[in-house]
This record gives structure tokens, C-alpha cells and sequence, in this order.
């Protein structure tokens, strides 16, 4: 069984250049993906309102999810 391997904003950086991750989406969207329509989850906290969502997409060879909570 893989591993899940999560990426913080600082690795993303120090890994990926712009030019790279530019057309590495470029070049991801061409492909054929399936990408479902994202999840979006109310979450209350201390009195507030906040969300929880969802995206993945997969392919043959393997899947990405981005979370993003706010």
C-alpha cells in the first residue's frame, strides 16, 4: 500500500518552481482525469461558521485531493 505523502506551502516552494507548476497543471488538465464535483461540508466552531472542502480527481496511475478548510 502507498504511502500519503502531504505537501506543505513550504515544501511546494522549495520543490516546485512557478514555470514548473505552470505547466505541470497545463499538462495535468489535458489529461484524462476524473473530477468529480467537490465536497463542501459546514463545520460550526465557537460560534462561527466554517467550511470543509473537498476536490479530488484521479486517473489511471493515481488520485490527488485538495482540502482546504477556512
Amino acid at each position: 500500500m502507498a504511502q500519503l505523502r502531504v505537501f506543505d506551502k513550504d515544501e511546494v516552494h522549495e520543490l516546485l518552481d512557478y514555470e514548473t507548476l505552470i505547466q505541470r497543471l497545463r499538462d495535468g488538465f489535458r489529461e484524462p482525469l476524473t473530477v468529480p464535483l467537490r465536497h463542501h461540508h459546514h463545520l460550526p466552531h465557537s460560534g462561527n461558521q466554517g467550511s470543509l472542502i473537498l476536490m479530488p480527481c484521479w486517473d489511471l496511475e493515481g488520485f490527488g485531493v485538495k482540502l482546504l478548510f477556512r
